[in-house]
């Protein structure tokens, strides 16, 4: 169909005399920009058809000219297994960066000693890896403590800028990253290599505290005392707490739709600076999120669950030269790797497991269906590209027809007997594969935090206080 348009638009254009200008050819071996927003949930976002507020214009018009992928999720409900998934291009049960062990918690038994960290082998091949091995610079600029070095997310980065100076998640957050960013980027110099830039934003994350004007352009008029902080978000989750009052629901989605609001400003800085420098049409760019975030639709708050609120995540990618298009096969989080790689001519990771959609981007060719998965904490799911999702851990399992219900209001457990136990089987499936593969790379002993990583970490509401 597009070769058809093609030539359409040529013939028009020798009918009247006018030849048309030449379509400028994709660059042979492109920059490669992955903008990842924390705890950013994809339906609070214009692309993905939300219209109750305008949260999203600078992405809303990017989108236009990129490729959306419709329904895309998280290798897990939380960022140090998601975004290791992203690098290594393996599930969480393969690479293990799973948890946080602090000997404080009742969980651990309630002793002494430090607070450690998973820690992601030094045998993947990571995403970086692949990109600095092939001739590309390779830069991550974050705010995230939980992905900050030390702790193997570093591995094929020549440069690894964290931002420690607060906020970390709150007022200008994202302007101290954006300035960051444009500062590497107009450092480069006269660097003949292409770059591969990673970039985590952590506006969305709690606590919901956006800069003026932004923080109060939705939360007036509610009935609540909350502010956006974390700690009184998170005290809900607790078993035995009084439930939220819808007020207090729709002052925190007017707080958070704001934090979204105030990253997509940041973003906007960000594509203006690629256009005024050419570097737009030199660059794939990549927006995508480790996790959504929970707003009391399954009696939960924050991203603690596999519910869709908490791994439905954005995927948008504009290649030049490619026309945009919207994708609704289902994709996950591990097929970015694969898809950036094959765009830029790099060879991917010889364990990775994801799935390359480089073609579908280039030429609109049909995405290969698969059923995608994530996980968190001990629950575990499995989509069918068809829709049909199970849901294991935590209770009972549950079965949800997402084309029917999509909120997960309702479990077809026993009454779809069948289909419940052809889901479990190719869950069951999936997750032994992952921890076959597992035997393949030696374990990285766990990270130790030091105190002031311990603060951070309690204030982003990681560990208990």
């Amino acid at each position: 169909m597009r070769r058809l348009v093609g030539i359409a638009l040529l013939l028009a254009g020798a009918g009247c005399g006018v030849a048309p200008e030449p379509e400028p050819a994709p660059p042979a071996r492109p920059n490669v920009l992955i903008v990842l927003v924390d705890a950013l949930r994809a339906d609070r976002l214009g692309p993905y058809g939300f219209t109750e507020r305008p949260t999203s214009p600078n992405l809303d018009r990017f989108a236009a000219q990129a490729v959306v992928f419709e329904r895309a999720v998280s290798q897990n409900g939380w960022t140090v297994p998601s975004v290791a998934s992203l690098f290594s291009g393996v599930y969480p049960q393969t690479h293990g960066v799973l948890r946080f062990i602090d000997p404080r918690s009742h969980l651990e038994g309630g002793g002494e000693g430090p607070v450690l960290m998973d820690a992601m082998s030094g045998d993947h091949s990571t995403l970086a890896e692949r990109f600095a091995a092939a001739g590309w610079a390779t830069a991550a600029i974050l705010k995230s403590d939980v992905i900050n070095a030390g702790r193997g997310f570093e591995q094929g980065f020549e440069h690894f800028e964290f931002l420690s100076q607060p906020p970390k998640d709150r007022l200008d957050s994202g302007a101290q990253l954006t300035d960051a960013t444009l500062r590497w980027l107009d450092s480069r110099g006269d660097d003949p290599r292409p770059f591969f830039l990673y970039l985590h934003y952590m506006d969305p994350h709690t606590s919901y505290i956006a800069p003026e004007p932004y923080y109060s352009r939705y939360s007036t008029g509610y009935s609540s005392t909350l502010d956006g902080n974390h700690g009184p978000i998170v005290a809900f989750n607790e078993e035995g707490s009084p439930p939220p009052t819808a007020d207090d629901i729709g002052k925190l989605l007017a707080l958070y739709d704001a934090e979204i609001e105030y990253w997509d400003s940041q973003f906007g800085r960000l594509v203006d600076h690629l256009e005024a420098t050419g570097l737009i049409d030199e660059t794939v760019v990549v927006v995508t999120a480790d996790h959504g975030e929970a707003f009391w639709e399954h009696e939960l708050f924050e991203h603690r669950a596999v519910f869709q609120e908490n791994i439905w995540v954005p995927m948008i990618i504009r290649v030049p030269g490619a026309e945009p298009a919207r994708i609704p096969q289902w994709v996950q989080m591990i097929d970015i790797g694969p898809t950036v790689v094959e765009l830029a001519g790099v060879e991917p990771g010889p364990h990775w497991v994801g799935l390359s959609h480089a073609e579908a981007i280039r030429s609109g060719a049909p995405v290969r269906e698969q059923p995608v998965s994530s996980e968190w904490a001990g629950e575990r799911t499995l989509i069918t590209p068809d829709g049909l999702k199970i849901l294991l851990g935590h209770g009972e399992p549950r079965l949800y027809d997402l084309a029917a219900d999509p909120g997960e209001t309702v479990n077809l457990a026993a009454t779809r007997g069948e289909d419940l136990l052809r889901l479990e089987g190719l869950l069951e499936a999936r997750f032994r594969e992952a921890v076959e593969l597992k035997a393949r790379f030696r374990a990285a002993g766990p990270a130790e935090l030091d105190p002031e990583q311990v603060e951070e970490l309690k204030a982003l509401g990681y560990l208990d206080e």
